[in-house]
Order: C-alpha cells, then sequence, then structure tokens
C-alpha cells in the first residue's frame, strides 16, 4: 500500500464519519412561495372605510408598494376623506413614506408604516387651503391566491392648516379595508 492510497482512504473515512449540520437550517434563507411579500413586488390597494372626528366621514384611498427588499416598501397613497357633517372638513391627501413588512414570505402579513405629504382642505369651497399632513398606522394583509390580497389598515392622520387666520389641527383615526393586486 501506497501512503497517498491510504492518505486517500483515510479521509473519505473521516468526512463520512461527520454527522450532517443540526443548524443548516437556521442558516438558510426563507425560500420565496406562491404567495406572501417578497423583494421586487408591486401592490395596488383599492381601499374603503371610514373615520370619525367630530362626525362620521366616509374615506376612500388608492396605494401602491413597491417592495424594494422582502421586508422593507415604499408606499405612495392617495386619500379623499368625505365628511357627513359640516363641522368636519372635505380633505384629499397625497402622502408617500416607508413600510417595515414583518411576516414576509408568508400567506398573512402584518406590516408597519409612516407616510407624509399635502393634504388639501375644503377644496370644493373658497375657503381651500393646503396643509401638511403626516399619518402612521398598521396593515394586516392576506393572500387570496398568488395575486388577489384582502388588505385592512388602521391608521392616525394629523395635519394643521390656517383656517383663517387660525391654526386648526386635523388629528383623526381612520380604518380601510379592500382588496390588493401583487405584480
Amino acid at each position: 500500500m501506497t501512503p497517498a492510497w491510504l492518505l486517500s482512504v483515510s479521509l473519505s473515512v473521516l468526512g463520512a464519519a461527520h454527522p450532517p449540520d443540526p443548524f443548516a437550517s437556521v442558516y438558510a434563507p426563507p425560500r420565496a412561495e406562491a404567495v406572501g411579500t417578497v423583494a421586487g413586488q408591486l401592490h395596488i390597494r383599492a381601499l374603503a372605510g371610514g373615520s370619525l372626528r367630530e362626525g362620521a366621514q366616509l374615506v376612500g384611498q388608492g396605494t401602491l408598494e413597491w417592495m424594494a427588499s422582502s421586508f422593507v416598501g415604499t408606499r405612495l397613497s392617495s386619500r379623499t376623506l368625505l365628511a357627513l357633517d359640516e363641522r368636519d372638513p372635505q380633505l384629499w391627501a397625497l402622502v408617500a413614506g416607508p413600510s417595515l413588512h414583518l411576516l414576509p414570505y408568508r400567506p398573512v402579513d402584518l406590516a408597519l408604516f409612516a407616510d407624509g405629504g399635502v393634504a388639501g382642505v375644503d377644496l370644493d369651497d373658497g375657503s381651500r387651503t393646503l396643509m401638511p399632513v403626516v399619518d402612521g398606522g398598521i396593515g394586516f394583509e392576506v393572500a387570496l391566491g398568488s395575486f388577489w390580497t384582502l388588505h385592512f389598515e388602521g391608521l392616525l392622520q394629523w395635519g394643521i392648516a390656517d383656517r383663517d387666520g387660525v391654526a386648526r389641527s386635523y388629528f383623526q383615526p381612520v380604518a380601510l379595508g379592500g382588496l390588493g393586486l401583487v405584480l
């Protein structure tokens, strides 16, 4: 027997004697499924709901969200609040901001978001004005299939507008629900 042959047999026996790594699955990245939030997706949502301030308001919102990674997205939303009571103003807001998805690669997702932008106050009458607006909230999404989702959102919206020379604060909760399309 040559020493090279003995060395090659010894190395193959030693290599076969080691058990598989029990922690290999911990270090592996999650696999993308047919449903769930992953990098590169575009989420298109049409939502409707309501809000309570001094009186009830109907709310409609359209949202585009681009997923830069499986956890982080960028949102652009257009929201209209139609007051059912004369004490509340009509608002139209255009906001953008980041989102953080807590459960990617799953058919159920939970996300946190913060948006900022501009809102028009009472654009349909002579007292119209613009105001800065910020909001933050939480979103819950359930995949109905590979392309369709059921989406729910709750947010707090805040802005300060000049109303006849007086700074008026608009702070209100908003609840929304609707369908989403994932591309």
